[in-house]
């Protein structure tokens, strides 16, 4: 027995270690966790004057300080043909998702993106994002019915 007892010994040791390990990540993913939340409820909100609106656009409220409005096509829209280009404009070079799509604005801002729906009710999800993890994000539905 007493030849087995530095290997018991040293598997305590090596289980007190991993469960220190252990115990240390879990409290920093909480503090990370409550960081990133509480961040969440101190953002500032950024407002869009009247100016920025036209009726064919579609406003969507600041996300971090990054505009994106949608240009084509409107909320509720039925279209007929299965081809769509979605465009808009957010800030200058955001990286820009239209569904799976993704594209770069230009230096302008504006950007568009071609997709193919399917027959019926089609959300189509607009995401921009700039190289700070800034973003704002938007959603819409459009029916496409065949003529």
């Amino acid at each position: 027995m007493k030849k087995y007892l530095p290997v018991i010994a040293g598997g305590i040791i090596l289980i007190l270690i991993v469960a220190g390990f252990i115990f240390i990540q879990s409290k920093q993913t909480k503090s990370d966790l409550n960081k990133s939340t509480d961040s969440i409820y101190t953002q500032s909100a950024t407002a869009v004057s009247p100016t920025q609106i036209s009726l064919k656009e579609t406003p969507t409220p600041m996300v971090n300080n990054i505009s994106l409005v949608i240009n084509s096509p409107t909320k509720g829209a039925i279209v007929k043909r299965p081809n769509l280009t979605v465009s808009g404009k957010t800030i200058p070079r955001a990286e820009v998702m239209v569904n799976d799509v993704e594209r770069l604005a230009d230096a302008n801002g504006n950007f568009s993106a071609n997709i193919i729906l399917d027959e019926g009710e089609n959300t189509i999800l607009v995401v921009a994002n700039d190289s700070e993890g800034n973003f704002a994000e938007t959603e819409l539905v459009v029916t496409y019915e065949p003529e």
